[in-house]
């Protein structure tokens, strides 16, 4: 019986550190612009090309939005798209258009 649990806790142990291992390598290619190697690429989304992908037990987006916005997070499996980042260009382009000293709306639509 004792050796039974040593041998679960062996396998355990081997699967925390690569685990540990593959979100490390991971996260440096992140911070370094690459795009992961120990992930599944499971969807791209419409709003410029902005990937995410799955490891063991986080999760990578690599945004590449129409605004400019280009970026890679990494972070737990439950993080989400933010479809807010990047957006503070597009709010002070419409604010700057948007107020005029007689009060009119001067966007283009």
């Amino acid at each position: 019986m004792r050796n039974k649990k040593k041998a679960i806790l062996k396998i355990f142990l081997v699967i925390f550190i690569i685990a540990v291992i593959f979100f490390s390598v991971d996260f440096y290619r992140a911070q370094n612009g690459k795009s992961p190697v120990f992930c599944i690429h499971y969807s791209t989304l419409k709003d410029g090309g902005t990937k995410e992908y799955i490891g063991f037990g986080y999760k990578v987006i690599a945004y590449h939005k129409t605004n400019g916005y280009k970026n890679i997070h990494v972070g737990t499996f439950f993080m989400q798209y933010d479809d807010q980042l990047g957006g503070k260009l597009i709010l002070e382009l419409v604010n700057t258009y948007d107020s005029t000293s007689d009060g009119t709306n001067t966007l283009p639509y």
